[in-house]
């Protein structure tokens, strides 16, 4: 049994690096992260990341005047089925901050 049929039914966390890989096609990661999204789409397990995500995505392509990148990112992130993004709550940044602390992450990994 693979790590995909393990998450079946699960909600799983999405940080920003695999979304990159796929969307932006990284010769080296792609192929690696392809599977996780066909999943998605099959509908296998839903997806949250919060709206770090989304100022992580759009920041390259808008300083990169890639307009139509950024627009996918933003479509991607707030209108796909089975993916949701969360705004940052006082809760989720009280517990992002005890996470930080315990695993000593970045602040955009702990949330």
């Amino acid at each position: 049994m693979g790590i995909l049929d393990q998450l079946k039914g699960s909600i799983v966390g999405l940080d920003t690096a695999p979304l990159i890989d796929f969307i932006e096609r990284h010769e080296t990661f792609r192929a690696l992260v392809r599977p996780f999204f066909v999943a998605l789409i099959e509908r296998k397990f839903s997806i949250v990341t919060s709206t770090v995500t989304l100022v992580e995505t759009l920041t390259h392509p808008l300083h990169l005047q890639k307009p139509d990148l950024a627009r996918r990112y933003q479509e991607i992130l707030l209108n796909v089925e089975n993916l949701t993004t969360l705004a940052v709550s006082l809760a989720i940044a009280a517990k992002a901050a005890e996470i930080r602390a315990g695993f000593n992450l970045r602040i955009p990994d702990a949330i």
